[in-house]
């Protein structure tokens, strides 16, 4: 199926955002855009992570997380809790309250989607 634990995260992620992502040294007008945009898709790729795997290695997080350095992973890690033991980032375990998660996951989604949209429609006067 897939080689590895990045690739089903790396082919989802829409073509706009992967484009934004690619291209966003080349345009300087869309410099903050697409770190904003790249901040929300880090987070969203990582409260993924955090679901789907009880722990990754630091190099394929590296990719997986759009980072430059391991250096940059281990940063990164420590903001959001993980534990680092022997090249590999684990994952806390989920502990959360069904009704508080479900509402913090519905506001994160509504403003991820706000974003979004406001970023296209922006790009698009752009374009």
């Amino acid at each position: 199926m897939f080689p590895s634990p990045l690739s089903p995260f790396q082919f989802s992620i829409p073509s706009i955002h992967l484009t934004l992502y690619t291209h966003k040294e080349e345009e300087p007008k869309l410099t903050a855009k697409s770190q904003i945009l790249t901040s929300q898709i880090r987070s969203e790729i990582a409260s993924c992570s955090e679901t789907a795997y009880p722990s990754l290695p630091i190099s394929s997080t590296k990719n997986l997380l759009f980072l430059d350095s391991e250096g940059a992973v281990v940063e990164f890690a420590k903001s959001r809790g993980w534990t680092i033991t022997d090249g590999r980032i684990y994952f806390p375990k989920q502990g959360k309250s069904g009704a508080d998660d479900a509402g913090s996951q519905m506001e994160l989604s509504r403003m991820t989607i706000e974003n979004t949209l406001g970023y296209a429609r922006e790009l698009e006067t752009i374009v």
